[in-house]
């Protein structure tokens, strides 16, 4: 009797689901190739899978990635305590030149004052209305130049300026050019007071910093790339595609089962004569 179901056939079978499972498992990565232009606005720590240098070289990153770091313009100097800091420029409000002569808290002295230095930090700044001191709770209020109330104890204000400082105006900075302001005012009112080093204002920086696979540190800058490539799972996809092909097997396997009880009947019926 002859073999009801033979052997080339299931593997001829076995090699499709295999072509079939191939082609669902590829299908589920989008592949990205892109030229890469450092001024276009990348967000910061933005991946991608390799990177094409402007001498040819590629270099491929492990699992994890190349992430794109942004270092915006910024400010790097001491402070007068001797403390290193890095300051952004878009949190900086002034830089301070040089301050007036400033004098201690005095009840007649505060109503002329136009800035008042805290003991936490803080620079407060009047607007039209002034500083005033109520001799009944004795306290000193203000609205500032941002249209915030405050009221504060008069033994927490450290000096208080009748004009205004000098300031150099941000808009006239070098980049990787040393300044010698007296201080650093920054947008939330707080007060840096620098060191007689200076501070040196440097350029925005771009690099694409992580690990090749073959575990080696990368961090390059990004004005020496010229194309990046990204790939990524497609986890949805993937489970859609997987779960066609159990309903596609399932399928397979219940029209395989008929053809084989098929022929194995009609095998019977014709030995049974």
């Amino acid at each position: 009797m002859n073999n009801v179901c033979k052997p080339s056939v299931l593997r001829r079978t076995l090699i499709i689901l295999l072509a079939a499972a191939h082609l669902n498992l590829t299908a589920c990565f989008s592949l990205e190739s892109a030229a890469f232009n450092p001024e276009e606005n990348y967000s910061d720590g933005f991946r991608m899978n390799s990177v094409t240098l402007e001498t040819g070289e590629t270099i491929i990153f492990n699992t994890s990635k190349g992430m794109l770091k942004v270092i915006p313009a910024h400010l790097k100097g001491k402070s007068k305590e001797g403390r290193e800091f890095v300051l952004y420029m878009q949190l900086l409000k002034e830089m301070i030149r040089a301050y007036p002569e400033g004098k201690p808290f005095s009840p007649e002295e505060i109503s002329l004052a136009k800035e008042i230095h805290l003991s936490n930090g803080l620079s407060l700044r009047c607007n039209e209305g002034g500083f005033r001191y109520d001799e009944k709770t004795k306290k000193v209020s203000c609205i500032t130049t941002e249209g915030k109330l405050y009221t504060v104890n008069p033994d927490s204000i450290k000096l208080l300026y009748r004009s205004l400082p000098a300031v150099i105006p941000a808009d006239t900075l070098k980049y990787n050019t040393i300044y010698y302001p007296e201080a650093l005012l920054l947008k939330n009112n707080i007060l840096i007071q620098t060191d007689k080093e200076g501070v040196i204002y440097l350029a925005p920086v771009k690099k694409v910093i992580g690990v090749t696979e073959n575990n080696k540190p990368e961090e390059i800058d990004a004005y020496q790339i010229k194309s990046y490539t990204i790939y990524e799972f497609d986890f949805l996809q993937t489970a859609a595609y997987l779960l066609g092909g159990v309903l596609f097997l399932a399928a397979l396997y219940f029209v395989l089962m008929l053809l084989f009880f098929k022929s194995l009947f009609t095998q019977m019926n014709k030995s049974g004569k």
